[in-house]
């Protein structure tokens, strides 16, 4: 009887750390995509707000000269 419920405590333990394991792991993976995600959208907006900034200084000098 001992025995049966050592297997089964064993058992029980294998599957949750499998579990705990391939949930780690997929937070992890959603993580790195997630960051990877927010480098791309701040590289994005840097580059829209240095077009912006070109396009009010080019403007700008366009009135002054005028």
């Amino acid at each position: 009887m001992m025995n049966k419920k050592s297997v089964v405590n064993e058992l029980r333990i294998t599957v949750s750390l499998s579990i705990l394991a391939l949930l780690v792991l997929c937070l992890t993976i959603f993580g790195y995509d997630n960051y990877q995600q927010s480098i791309s959208i701040a590289k994005q907006d840097v580059a829209r707000h240095a077009k912006s900034l070109a396009l009010d200084m080019q403007s700008e000098l366009i009135k002054q000269t005028n």
